[in-house]
């Protein structure tokens, strides 16, 4: 059941908001992101889509290739060197090197490089856009990198406190989160089902049923949203839509 709260009317009377969508694998979350991009535009709203790990960013690519267990562009590595945020830790230069010496990254290093990649996600994309009075919907953010750290027993302030040393200046708390919540086994089932979507390094049961757990402690951390929303994703797709526009008012 939702958490229950005021309704939210984002088709109307909204500028530059930040919609952030979360949850573990196959919940639906990039299919249902975009369809709601696209009921915010038929509404006069102007929206975007935007995910985590990006594409767009090298170190949302390096970290998309270590996930997904493919070996990382010499290319991409180099870019990330050049990078300003390299200067901001010290440790993403070190870990730069790992990767290129083709050494085995700790959990921990694995986060760091997400959290570099919503660096320069937030400078380069989402705070402009937003800026612009877009509203961006976001596949993926910090809830994402605390609950599947967890899976490897990196506490959350371990990880907070180097998550808002990175991203001071360009942090910025969502307007809404919508969590999609999904039965572990079932979301398994569904990725089974999924053709040509490469399975990553945290998508077997144990560590879903983790991350899952971990997922549900963190919706309690009211200091990372300012609206919550859990949606049930078990119904058909256009069901779990007409129930978030519903809610949402949209």
């Amino acid at each position: 059941m939702p958490i229950k709260g005021p309704d939210v009317n984002i088709s109307r009377h909204m500028t530059g908001k930040f919609i952030v969508l979360e949850g573990i694998t196959s919940t639906g979350k990039t299919t249902l992101g975009k369809m709601l991009v696209e009921r915010l535009k038929a509404k006069g709203t102007d929206a975007f889509f935007n995910h985590e790990p990006t594409t767009h960013t090298p170190f949302g690519r390096i970290s998309r290739c270590i996930v997904e267990k493919n070996q990382c562009l010499p290319k991409d590595i180099e870019e990330a060197g050049k990078l300003n945020i390299i200067k901001k830790s010290g440790v993403l230069s070190r870990i730069l090197t790992k990767i290129r010496n083709g050494k085995k990254l700790s959990e921990l290093e694995r986060q760091l490089l997400y959290i570099a990649d919503r660096y320069e996600d937030l400078r380069g994309t989402i705070l402009p856009q937003i800026a612009r009075s877009r509203t961006c919907m976001q596949d993926r953010y910090e809830l994402s990198t605390y609950a599947y750290a967890s899976t490897k027993n990196i506490s959350y302030s371990r990880l907070k406190k180097l998550h808002d040393e990175i991203l001071r200046e360009v942090y910025i708390v969502p307007d809404i989160i919508l969590y999609f919540d999904l039965d572990p086994s079932l979301a398994i089932k569904r990725l089974s089902n999924a053709s040509g979507k490469p399975v990553d390094i945290y998508e077997t049961l144990p560590k879903i049923k983790k991350t899952r757990e971990a997922y549900i402690k963190l919706l309690k951390k009211k200091e990372l949203y300012k609206k919550l929303f859990i949606i049930d994703v078990r119904p058909p797709i256009i069901e779990v839509f007409e129930d978030i526009c519903l809610k949402l008012q949209m």
